[in-house]
């Protein structure tokens, strides 16, 4: 049987609101290491959103130096977010058929990155370039500029990783849904499109996925037409690479959660974890990201990356080495 250290299942407990409440006991707030709490927390892009819940539901419970605390990283992320807010204002006036995706995890979050989806990359750059914001990089395929508020949008005239395709491009525009995402209505890719790239952002670039992943794909999996999704999969070879991490987000969804799965739709045994601890972030095991990347057949790429290849093969993470918390901005501007 799989179990978890307090932290994490007071976590699981607190970001509740988002999917849905636990099964695993609630652990009391005394037995609770804050400052960790905090650092998972962010290293699973909910810092903010923990911040402020952990605040408003225990603030009267908690040390003086951690209401301070967490009062100013507060309000830092408040000032972060309506960045973020002006930036996608901007985004929306300039790009007014653009997609945002990846981005958007119905919570608030500060990412490392705004991503959109664009058919003219030189023109969507040059409009965005006329609002005030920097040009930092540009290729064939994407570009990245910084607003003066040091926010990154990254744009892209197609989705890919690894030098690959994993859906079909027509099928992402299809359907869009609008959200509202720091208080701007967006355009974000139908249900389908949305799993699959989130899906295959996890398996072909981190190679990890946090617990904001994790609860999104959770959140939106009942309403997904699993026909649509797994002939895309299968369309673009990387088949056995989603029902592998099908069977990995329902092990960890039939440890933490009694009811429903939202994963019915799909052929898998619907069963916990037999055992082990549950830690977020969680790195894709080694035996799944080869095959993963033999079943794509990105030699090539893979033989580029060797030293990184070499590293994630030796440690079996894909976080710790490669990764900052997006939340990382709070801290560093603290005096």
């Amino acid at each position: 049987m799989s179990t978890c250290d307090n932290e994490t299942a007071f976590l699981f407990h607190l970001v509740s609101d988002i999917y849905r409440k636990p099964s695993i006991l609630i652990p009391a707030l005394q037995e609770i290491n804050i400052p960790r709490l905090l650092q998972i927390s962010m290293r699973n892009n909910l810092g903010y959103y923990v911040f402020k819940t952990l605040f408003n539901k225990y603030g009267e419970r908690l040390t003086k130096n951690t209401f301070t605390l967490l009062e100013d990283l507060i309000n830092r992320g408040d000032n972060r977010i309506m960045d973020q807010r002006a930036a996608l204002l901007q985004i929306k006036t300039c790009l007014p058929q653009c997609l945002i995706y990846k981005t958007f995890r119905a919570h608030h979050r500060i990412p490392n990155d705004i991503d959109i989806l664009v058919r003219n990359l030189r023109q969507a750059v040059n409009s965005l370039k006329s609002t005030g914001m920097t040009l930092h990089e540009y290729s064939s395929h994407e570009a990245v500029l910084i607003t003066d508020k040091k926010i990154r949008i990254q744009l892209h005239s197609k989705v890919s990783w690894a030098n690959s395709s994993f859906l079909d491009n027509e099928l992402i525009r299809e359907k869009t849904r609008t959200v509202s995402f720091d208080g701007v209505a967006i355009r974000i890719p139908n249900i389908e499109a949305d799993f699959l790239i989130h899906l295959a952002h996890i398996n072909f670039e981190p190679l990890h996925f946090t617990l904001s992943d994790f609860l999104y794909l959770c959140k939106i999996a009942p309403l997904i037409n699993w026909n649509v999704v797994i002939n895309q999969a299968r369309k673009y070879h990387w088949e056995r690479t989603f029902n592998h991490s099908m069977v990995l987000l329902d092990g960890l969804h039939h440890s933490l959660y009694l009811d429903i799965c939202p994963f019915e739709g799909l052929r898998l045994e619907h069963r916990a974890e037999r055992k082990g601890n549950i830690s977020l972030p969680k790195s894709l095991p080694k035996r799944h990201i080869i095959n993963a990347f033999i079943e794509k057949k990105l030699f090539l790429y893979t033989i580029r990356r060797m030293i990184k290849v070499s590293r994630i093969l030796f440690s079996g993470d894909t976080y710790t080495p490669f990764y900052l918390p997006p939340e990382r901005v709070l801290l560093s501007t603290q005096q």
